[in-house]
């Protein structure tokens, strides 16, 4: 199921089953109906003597996103460790969440037809219903399908966003009034802070105070050896740059052009670095015509991986490598938090929000006035500006960079010159 139905069921039908949700949550409270067993009770904020005995953590949209919420799961655990820790997300997310260490177990409700999405949560209601969660964490954005899971799931705490702010004033209302009457806690996304810090501010209502650090996922030994195994393929060795020229279904506008990647590769290539070409196996093809513009020396110093890893045996190949070069996706993030050094492009999104930080990432930015233009609520408009922020980015000041990443120095480029942003 693609995407943008996905979010079309979600804006359409999910308004009005919040809104009938909301209406039913009124009249309960008005006549004090009873609301199950208590860890918390309506309108107070979470204090250090709640022991919550199961966790309900739900983020369906971005494998990035996932990755970045990773510090609020640490949080979390830290509070209460013999807590259960259940995730809710998409199927396709599933085997990145298992290998978070924080996590207990994994729910998923499919995505690849409407049967399969409707009988998966109809599964996942009842699972709520038999296996009550004391805490139920909201992590999505705009997602009104969250929100009536989390009321569904009758948790005493149910913790979300309603509302959007930037810079301290109300940008979009998404429905808070309504919202507000299926969540016990909530607080309003901030728009011009980091992914994480949001994330992280969403605890401070139940006063829980995290550190910003992102956890590494951690492959098995399986996994491990299977890219130990690919890696021997290739008889000229070099140090390994990973590079994903992909940026998932929801926005195909977030990747840097074709033969920009192609230009790359061949200059790394003719500096002894070996490439390894990753992508789900929906982006193959993509790959594939990349590969096949690559020079001949290129390509004995290359592999051709798209559609060929598990996410586990991405994760431990990315832990071989010397440098990640990625377009703004969930592959970039995972590299982030397993301490790769990283060189990533932004444009339609904003690296104040999403990109990587610290002083072993370089982040290639034009800050036109029209970025960002990614809704993070919707699937992006096409571009009318032929996707400049992108193209403006010069592989010669990106090949630089990563040359000097793979010597382990720090590059420095002034902004005005490149482009460039600082990790």
């Amino acid at each position: 199921m693609q995407i943008r139905l996905m979010k079309w069921i979600d804006g359409t039908l999910g308004r009005v089953l919040v809104l009938l949700a909301s209406l039913w949550q009124h009249v309960s409270d008005r006549l004090e109906w009873p609301k199950g067993h208590a860890f918390e009770t309506r309108g107070h904020a979470g204090h250090q003597n709640a022991r919550p005995r199961s966790i309900l953590v739900i983020k369906f949209f971005g494998l990035g996103s996932i990755q970045l919420s990773t510090p609020c799961l640490a949080a979390l655990r830290e509070q209460w460790p013999t807590a259960s820790i259940q995730f809710l997300t998409f199927a396709q997310n599933a085997p990145l969440v298992r290998l978070l260490t924080p996590v207990d177990d994994v729910w998923t409700v499919r995505t690849d037809n409407l049967f399969h999405f409707g009988v998966d949560t109809i599964a996942v209601v009842k699972r709520l219903h038999a296996n009550r969660p004391d805490l139920v964490l909201d992590l999505e954005f705009f997602s009104r399908y969250s929100t009536l899971l989390a009321w569904l799931s009758k948790a005493p705490v149910r913790v979300g966003y309603a509302g959007a702010s930037l810079r301290g004033g109300l940008l979009r209302t998404m429905e808070a009034p309504w919202r507000q009457a299926l969540l016990t806690h909530t607080t309003r996304l901030p728009l011009d802070v980091h992914c994480v810090d949001s994330y992280l501010q969403m605890l401070d209502t139940l006063s829980i105070k995290g550190r910003s650090t992102l956890l590494a996922p951690k492959p098995g030994p399986a996994a491990r050896a299977h890219v130990t195994q690919l890696l021997e393929g290739c008889p000229e060795g070099g140090p390994l740059t990973v590079v994903n020229v992909n940026a998932g279904e929801k926005s195909l506008l977030r990747r840097w052009p074709p033969e920009r990647f192609v230009e790359l590769a061949d200059g790394l290539a003719s500096h002894g670095v070996a490439i390894a070409f990753v992508g789900a196996s929906d982006e193959q093809g993509y790959v594939t015509e990349i590969w096949k513009q690559l020079d001949e020396a290129t390509r004995r110093r290359a592999f051709h991986l798209a559609g060929g890893l598990t996410i586990e045996q991405l994760v431990a190949l990315t832990e071989r490598a010397d440098l990640f070069v990625s377009n703004d996706s969930g592959p970039l993030h995972v590299a982030a938090a397993i301490g790769r050094p990283t060189i990533s492009f932004f444009g339609p999104e904003t690296p104040e929000r999403f990109g990587p930080r610290g002083p072993q990432h370089v982040i290639f930015y034009q800050q036109y006035p029209c970025s960002p233009c990614v809704a993070p609520d919707s699937v992006s408009p096409p571009c009318p500006h032929d996707q400049r922020c992108l193209k403006a980015i010069p592989v010669h000041a990106v090949l630089a960079a990563a040359l000097r990443l793979l010597q382990r120095e720090r590059p420095y480029f002034p902004f005005e010159e490149t482009g460039t942003w600082a990790g």
